[in-house]
């Protein structure tokens, strides 16, 4: 059996369900929505997990894979409102740190597991391993409040890209030097980047599947503008470094985005550890939903 746990409105993980649908998969969607009725237990006696689901057993022993896409049940109305929101927000978070354990200790195909989700955590560690472990090259980065550090950063290489520094999903926005002397009395510690001029590339990794894509955009977080998506080929040595990358992270699924410069350098921003592809997935086929369902389909195996 295979596991789902998300939202069933999510455009990504509807579209691996449809694929298994159409396989004839067996398989159990774990509303997160209704996550105040789903109860969750683990037993130290024979070392199980119990899972329960709107007062249904969900028997984890029969799960062969899972994709887990779980949200921040903290903006649901029902853990908004109301005399037990706080104990149904406890009881949620608990469902959570169990879901968490159990996806670290089964043997089945987990996409992903939290721990191999921890680094983009932190984008500047992440950006260390990048290129530590695969030699690809990443934008010179700054984190810092100190406006004289930041002013020399900025003095070098122009103008900056600055974003959130966590996986919390923020918009990367361009600051010129000029603007940064605007504000030099209200810089609280941020993400200062290297704006490299190029071309945006996402791609996605799925196994050792490869599935890439350009964007062409004039705005510079292209998710919040006008942007053309179309397929391309990635060269042979991206490719292996992009397998390589998704390898050492423990990622079973990673969209890498790149930015490529005209003299065709390849930088890497970051790797996302639970990529919302069905953006970025132009084909009729979707195709990366189909392989993610054949990953999930191999644990059967």
């Amino acid at each position: 059996m295979i596991l789902l746990w998300g939202l069933e409105g999510d455009d990504t993980l509807a579209s691996v369900s449809n694929w298994l649908r159409q396989k004839k998969a067996s398989m159990y969607f774990l509303s997160h929505a209704e996550i105040d009725n789903t109860r969750m237990c683990f037993s130290a006696t024979d070392n199980k997990y119990q899972l329960y689901h709107n007062g249904e057993f969900v028997p984890l022993d029969n799960v062969t894979a899972s994709y887990l896409r779980p949200y921040d049940f903290r903006q649901y109305p029902q853990f908004q409102q109301g005399n037990d929101s706080a104990k149904l927000a406890a009881r949620a978070a608990q469902v959570h740190t169990l879901m968490n354990t159990w996806s670290e200790s089964t043997h089945t195909i987990v996409i992903n597991k939290p721990s191999a989700e921890a680094t983009n955590h932190s984008k500047i560690f992440q950006s260390r391993l990048i290129h530590s472990s695969t030699g690809l090259m990443v934008p010179e980065t700054l984190i810092s409040n100190d406006w004289e550090v930041i002013r020399t950063f900025a003095q070098q290489h122009g103008t900056l890209i600055y974003k959130s520094l966590s996986c919390i999903r923020s918009v990367a926005k361009r600051i010129t030097y000029a603007e940064l002397l605007e504000r030099c009395d209200k810089i609280a510690p941020a993400l200062f980047q290297q704006k490299i001029v190029g071309t945006n590339v996402r791609v996605h990794v799925v196994g050792k599947k490869i599935f890439a894509c350009g964007i062409q955009s004039d705005v510079v977080d292209y998710r919040y503008g006008p942007r053309v998506i179309h397929q391309i080929n990635l060269p042979a040595d991206i490719q292996d470094k992009c397998i390589m990358l998704a390898q050492h992270l423990g990622l079973q699924l990673t969209g890498i985005d790149f930015i490529v410069t005209p003299t065709n350098e390849w930088y890497c921003l970051e790797a996302n550890p639970n990529p919302g592809f069905s953006f970025y997935d132009v084909t009729k086929e979707k195709v990366i939903a189909r392989a993610v369902a054949e990953l999930l389909l191999a644990g059967n195996n």
